[in-house]
């Protein structure tokens, strides 16, 4: 009988410690970390490439010269005035780099200041006219570098514009010049891009830019060779598509 009691009890023992001790395993098992997922080596890239963009700002431009009547003008320009439309693609990478690149119409007009004629002296305010203005053709490349919501950017660009050159004159000499011709357009610029939200950007920027080799044939006959040289300070608005 006590052999008995023994065996029963032993095989009781035996049974109820198969059964604690896996289950203890399985909890094991269950309270493990799941593995981490593995890498991707791809960067999310966004559909929305296509962007239009508006651009406003001032321009100074540098002292033209031109000659009539035996002689030479150089006119010096108030602060002007530059806007811009554009339409550009941005080819991304999986780094911080981007490039895009785009067409943009621009328009720009400055005043003369004043006209410095060569043996007759120094015009200014009232005694000097004339009013410069530019339509320009551009394409234009940008470089990126994202750096959180902002984005660095260098460019350069290259075109066509007409450059209207309209009633410069003096008193004492009358409307000297009046034509408008066309020349090969460029700017660089720099500049930074503020993330507003993924799809729109707030853009600051720096150009100098412009038109080169612009024949201009004076009143009397005179041709000159006129370089329109300026810069530009710009705000502008990019929405992304």
């Amino acid at each position: 009988m006590l052999k008995r009691t023994i065996l029963v009890a032993s095989t009781c023992a035996l049974l109820i410690s198969a059964s604690f001790y896996p289950a203890r395993a399985a909890d094991a098992v269950l309270e493990e970390d799941p593995a981490p997922p593995e890498p991707t080596l791809e960067a999310p890239v966004s559909d929305q490439n296509w962007y239009i963009a508006a651009r406003i700002g001032a321009a100074f431009a540098e002292d033209t010269q031109f000659s009539t009547l035996g002689t030479t003008v150089d006119t010096e320009f108030d602060p002007g005035y530059n806007l811009a439309l554009a339409v550009g693609h941005t080819f991304r990478t999986e780094s911080p780099l981007s490039f895009r690149a785009e067409a943009e119409l621009g328009y720009m007009v400055l005043e003369a200041d004043q006209h410095q004629v060569a043996g007759l002296g120094t015009f200014s305010g009232g005694a000097a006219t004339g009013e410069a203005s530019a339509i320009i053709g551009l394409a234009n490349g940008y470089l990126d570098y994202e750096l959180g919501a902002l984005t660095p950017f260098v460019s350069a660009g290259v075109g066509y514009a007409n450059l209207d050159l309209d009633n410069f004159g003096t008193t004492p000499t009358g409307q000297v010049l009046d034509t408008d011709e066309d020349g090969v357009a460029w700017q660089v610029g720099v500049g930074t891009a503020y993330a507003v939200s993924d799809t729109l950007n707030i853009d600051l920027g720096y150009r100098y830019s412009g038109i080169e080799d612009v024949n201009v044939t004076a009143n009397d006959g005179t041709s000159s060779d006129l370089d329109f040289r300026n810069h530009q300070v710009t705000i502008g608005i990019r929405k992304a598509f």
